[in-house]
């Protein structure tokens, strides 16, 4: 069995990495496939989902002084919750008729496990999004993600997602789509 370390010398086993990979895989299939409340049950009370908006500055500026997500979006569980709701309503125009969406998770790596149990994974995505066949966007970037084990029925739930788009200005009609 493979193992490598992470942060402070943690072990991260081949079998840890195969399962939050299948998690994240999994995840995407929920999102792909708009079961938006099975996805919705694998996110956790305290959760934390941002999109900062990536700003061009100055070389070794730290960007906006005070705003860890000055961003795009910036969402907790009962907020997303809305979000979620909103758009299985039929009501908003930018989603009827519904666009068809592949994601696509690579690169996964367990970056820190702290010792109260919560796994810091990094990954890439890119995201299709086509509808009613002349609307294309293609997201795509990185993801900081904080899951922890959790009595869910993929076994993890998502504490904390931090969307880094490669791109400041997003060239898209909306931004209702998860990442």
């Amino acid at each position: 069995m493979s193992v490598s370390t992470v942060g402070t010398s943690t072990p991260v086993t081949a079998q840890l990495q195969w399962e939050i990979e299948q998690f994240l895989y999994a995840e995407a299939a929920l999102l792909d496939e708009r079961r938006h409340e099975e996805w919705f049950a694998l996110t956790a009370e305290d959760l934390h989902y941002c999109m900062p908006v990536k700003a061009n500055t100055q070389p070794g500026s730290s960007g906006l002084p005070g705003h860890e997500c000055f961003g795009h979006f910036e969402e907790t569980r009962s907020t997303l919750w809305l979000r979620l709701k909103r758009l299985g309503t039929g009501l908003v125009l930018s989603e009827e008729p519904s666009p068809r969406v592949r994601r696509f998770v690579s690169n996964v790596r367990i970056t820190n496990i702290s010792p109260a149990g919560e796994y810091e994974v990094q990954c890439l995505f890119i995201l299709h999004r086509t509808r009613l066949d002349w609307q294309k966007d293609v997201f795509h970037g990185a993801r900081t993600d904080t899951l922890r084990r959790a009595d869910t029925t993929l076994g993890w739930e998502i504490a904390r997602r931090i969307i880094h788009l490669d791109i400041g200005l997003v060239p898209s009609y909306n931004l209702n789509t998860l990442f």
